[in-house]
């Protein structure tokens, strides 16, 4: 509340609500066409130019007596609020399919045999970077020989994790944040290029929708690890605003 030109004024918000015995009415103009303001002497419509009672008259600066007010949505804020959730759903839905098919494709690629730090041979158990037998020439080329097999779904990975970026910079975009769980994905994105790494993306991703599926069977909604990051105190503190994107 302030108090200017003896007129008591309040900011409200769609959904916004106020309790109180006196406010100067109306405090502001309508947001949108349509949109409804609710207190003790009825509803109250803003018809474009100013707000408009039950019977069409408009409303005077005069001190009413309230109990409560709450800002109503109209149907076209409604609308665009269904507009924003689908957009939001359909960006999160893309994300995780592109997420899922990496994963899934994560045993096809044979980096959970074949990757920078281990190899598993035919004849001689596992392999590691740090033995002496690893920088062989012939064991190198072997190792060459060995995952061929598996450049194809390699290929597909990597197309995988540039359609992933994509879809990332499009959700950050269009929801004009940048959220904690952008940066993890960005990063878990960034380093898929390798073997190990991208274990660990595919392992991030599991957590991720398991923390998602135990949420939703206890009755808390499919809330996922980077959704409990993004909602916490410290997440909301480190998100960026950019600007009002369209959910």
């Amino acid at each position: 509340m302030k108090l200017e030109e003896q007129f008591c004024y309040r900011t409200l918000s769609l959904g916004d609500s106020f309790s109180g015995t006196e406010l100067m009415w109306p405090t502001r103009p309508g947001t949108s066409k349509n949109e409804t303001f609710t207190d003790s002497d009825g509803t109250f419509t803003w018809d474009g130019d100013m707000w408009r009672d039950s019977n069409g008259d408009g409303v005077s600066h005069n001190t009413v007596n309230i109990g409560e007010i709450e800002v109503g949505k109209s149907n076209a804020s409604s609308s665009d609020d269904s507009e924003s959730s689908t957009m939001s759903s359909m960006s999160w839905l893309a994300n995780t399919a592109t997420g899922g098919a990496s994963t899934a494709n994560l045993p096809r690629t044979g980096f959970l045999k074949y990757n920078e730090l281990w190899h598993q041979t035919k004849t001689r158990g596992v392999s590691f970077s740090w033995q002496n037998k690893w920088k062989n020439p012939g064991a190198k080329f072997w190792r060459g020989q060995q995952i061929k097999p598996f450049q194809g779904a390699r290929s597909l990975g990597t197309k995988l994790t540039a359609a992933g970026g994509v879809l990332l910079a499009a959700d950050i975009a269009m929801s004009g944040q940048i959220k904690p769980s952008h940066g993890i994905n960005a990063f878990m994105l960034g380093i898929s290029g390798t073997g190990v790494s991208s274990i660990v993306a595919g392992a991030w991703f599991i957590t991720d929708m398991g923390v998602g599926a135990y949420n939703y069977f206890n009755g808390d909604g499919f809330t996922t690890l980077s959704d409990v990051i993004d909602q916490s105190e410290w997440g909301q503190k480190k998100t960026i605003e950019m600007y009002d994107g369209l959910y």
